[in-house]
């Protein structure tokens, strides 16, 4: 894609994707069938292993070695060598090798406006002010969009509404709450959370998020049995 800096002496592997703006450190060895989301600064002499997913806006410092098949997410800074996964089933690798199939087929595919599937004015007795980072999860008959509404008092707070996968026009459902209580003072998600991508596995579903407060921006995660 576009934007993207590679310095001298970078290997990159075959069917291995840069989304855009991405910069890619002299001497760096990127594996096979790899996806690097957009803006991931990778710093000079790092190898990444095959398989891996790095997300948008993360960072790996010089001289670190990633192991085959990880997963590394949105806003992570990571400073030092990380371990194989244990995914190691033929089930898992054609999982990965589908999904970034259908990655690329996303890079060379021509996006047309539909128009705009929630306004939060049109729901004020549910929804506070904002639909903020939608992200998408496949539930069959129906996709569920988790996002971040916001309060008065300006803090971010994760919930969701349900569209039928047909048609993502027709509300299901709007799940107002937040899916979070509220987090305890000197927290890193004390003035509010928004989500980053939400995945299953082995039957939950795991909703990695972001969290603010005044003074840094960190990542984290929870997770709930599917169908609840």
């Amino acid at each position: 894609m576009e934007n993207n800096v590679i310095q001298p002496y970078v290997k990159i592997g075959r069917d291995t994707i840069l989304w855009s703006g991405n910069h890619i450190g002299h001497h760096t060895t990127i594996g096979n069938d790899c996806f690097i989301a957009s803006h991931v600064v990778v710093s000079g002499s790092v190898v990444v292993g095959d398989e891996t997913f790095i997300g948008v806006n993360a960072t790996l410092r010089d001289n670190i070695n990633i192991g085959k098949r990880n997963v590394i997410g949105a806003s992570a800074l990571i400073l030092k060598d990380t371990a194989m996964t244990p995914f190691t089933s033929g089930s898992r690798r054609a999982y990965s090798k589908e999904k970034l199939r259908a990655a690329k087929d996303l890079a060379h595919m021509t996006w047309q406006r539909h128009g705009r599937i929630f306004d939060p004015a049109l729901y004020r007795d549910k929804v506070c002010s904002h639909a903020q980072v939608p992200t998408v999860l496949d539930c069959g008959d129906r996709l569920r969009i988790y996002y971040a509404d916001r309060t008065p008092a300006n803090k971010s707070f994760m919930c969701y509404i349900d569209v039928d996968a047909k048609d993502p026009s027709r509300i299901l459902d709007v799940h107002s709450d937040s899916l979070l209580r509220d987090a305890a003072p000197g927290t890193f998600d004390d003035d509010g959370a928004m989500p980053a991508c939400a995945v299953r596995v082995d039957g939950r579903v795991f909703l990695y998020y972001s969290g603010w407060n005044r003074a840094s921006r960190s990542i984290s995660e929870f997770d709930r049995d599917c169908g609840q």
